[in-house]
């Protein structure tokens, strides 16, 4: 220490000089466009933030965030030829990738898109369900699951299942996250992507950062909707799924409550969005109200009396005894009780 203070050092690091940070530019809500969506989305953000802090006691009173009215729900849908032209632009679609840490020119980087748009179309699941999928059961995300076996006529086919929720994960009540089946022609496709090397069939193949993990395909999907549909366009990925649900629900043989359960909804919410593209069922139940034969079968149907059971009728209450005995009182066992005791008093 002494020939430490000898030589003027001292194991005390020197204060560390602190800058002031630059003052915030003053905040123009003109620069930034109105969107009702937004901002109710905002305002029920900053109302559960509110609601979360009171539970947990970091602000002792709840304050109440007046919310805009709900917006209109998208009615935006996908034809089968746009799915088409999307899935070919993506495929197609070359530019600059990295390998090995260098750039590269030339590369199909948004073949990953391709796949979305696909797994979204065939499976009808939500964004986080498709764009983390994985062909190796890891737990903590989708995954798909393939096995061969043989059919009736003894040839050897592949088989599949879509996992939307890993062992690991917690499925929520409101957005459940079922497994489903896989169609036969969408399975060869995929046993075919899982042959080429693919773990991840959403992954970015071409990262910056040299990790095969699949990350947001947000920002790559907007920009392939921008080219395919144009500027004016109102799709978003949410689309895709809408799509889907839009595509079964025009099917009359299918029935809904199948429908909901392979989509993951409750068959309320599939009724409530969807049910106005069953024309042919509307139209079944406004030709029954005028049915000859069902007016008949309504009628003998008025004419059944069903059986009495034992207990058809309720037991008399005291204010019914009362009211069959023309208002007079009926003496209970506490009233006789009361006048014994004024007896014995006496």
């Amino acid at each position: 220490m002494c020939d430490l203070a000898n030589r003027g050092r001292s194991r005390v690091l020197p204060e560390l000089r602190s800058k002031a940070p630059a003052a915030l530019e003053p905040f123009n809500p003109a620069l930034f466009p109105y969107r009702r969506s937004a901002a109710r989305r905002y305002l029920e953000e900053l109302s559960a933030a509110i609601t979360f802090a009171v539970n947990y006691e970091l602000i002792k009173h709840k304050v109440f965030i007046p919310l805009p009215p709900k917006y209109d729900a998208r009615s935006s849908m996908l034809t089968l030829s746009e799915v088409r032209r999307l899935i070919r632009a993506a495929y197609n679609h070359k530019g600059m990738g990295w390998v090995n840490g260098k750039p590269v020119k030339d590369l199909f980087v948004r073949r990953h898109l391709a796949r979305f748009i696909f797994l979204s179309i065939t499976t009808g699941s939500r964004k986080d369900k498709v764009e983390r999928v994985s062909f190796r059961n890891e737990g903590d995300r989708p995954w798909i699951d393939l096995w061969q076996e043989y059919a009736d006529d003894g040839q050897l086919i592949w088989k599949g299942r879509y996992h939307r929720l890993g062992d690991d994960e917690i499925e929520h009540e409101k957005k459940r996250a079922p497994s489903l089946p896989i169609a036969q022609a969408a399975v060869k496709r995929l046993v075919k992507w899982r042959d080429e090397g693919i773990i991840y069939p959403c992954a970015h193949p071409y990262a910056a950062s040299g990790r095969d993990e699949p990350g947001n395909v947000k920002d790559g999907m907007r920009a392939l909707f921008n080219e395919v549909l144009g500027a004016d366009h109102d799709t978003v990925i949410h689309t895709l799924r809408h799509t889907a649900a839009t595509w079964m629900c025009a099917q009359k043989d299918l029935p809904l409550p199948s429908i909901a359960a392979y989509l993951g909804m409750t068959t309320e919410t599939l009724v409530k969005t969807y049910a106005h593209h069953r024309e042919e069922d509307l139209d079944k139940i406004a030709q029954a109200l005028f049915d000859a034969e069902r007016d008949t079968h309504k009628a003998k149907l008025r004419e059944t009396k069903g059986k009495p059971t034992e207990n058809a009728r309720q037991k008399s209450t005291v204010i019914d005894r009362r009211k069959a005995d023309g208002g007079e009182r009926e003496s209970t066992t506490a009233d006789e009780s009361a006048m014994k005791s004024k007896k014995d008093a006496a």
